[in-house]
């Protein structure tokens, strides 16, 4: 079988991605022109437990629920490149900006493979400082999923992806 966009100009491949970024932009799934992975795991992870999105420039988490527990989200999409699950940085972990972190990693195709839940608490435990970023550095192993006091979302994540 041949791929279809092997012999596609890379100036109209580029073209496309930019058509299907706008639309993702026009439909509310992203919010920005920077990478999908993490407007989608936002998106779906506030339809998938109705969390309040909050601004595109909200310091230290991503929404909320209707207790008023903060959640910030992060995602990572696992590829035949790069298998790492390590999320972007986490900055003011000591200040607890968030009281819960989602957690999403995407499959290359973007589906969703795996979501979790993990306390604040938790996050800081199993994370690193790393002195030169000024930041905490977190990854997403599948022990995680395991653990007593984190909760598997996968399911209502796939749910809202398919919906």
């Amino acid at each position: 079988m041949t791929n279809a966009l092997e012999n596609t100009p890379l100036s109209e491949l580029l073209a496309d991605l930019r058509r299907v970024e706008k639309e993702l932009l026009r439909r509310g799934i992203v919010r920005s022109q920077n990478s999908a992975v993490a407007d989608l795991a936002e998106h779906l992870a506030c339809e998938a437990l109705s969390l309040t999105r909050q601004g595109k420039s909200n310091r230290g988490y991503d929404a909320t629920d209707d207790r008023g527990d903060r959640y910030e989200i992060k995602a990572r999409r696992i590829t035949s490149t790069n298998k790492s699950r390590q999320v972007s940085a986490l900055r003011g972990l000591d200040e607890r900006p968030f009281d819960y972190l989602i957690g999403v990693l995407f499959n290359e195709d973007y589906s969703p493979l795996r979501a979790v839940v993990v306390p604040h608490q938790t996050v800081l435990e199993r994370s690193r400082f790393v002195p030169r970023t000024n930041s905490h550095k977190f990854t997403l192993p599948d022990q995680l999923w395991s653990l007593p006091e984190t909760k598997d979302i996968t399911d209502e994540l796939k749910h809202a992806f398919s919906t």
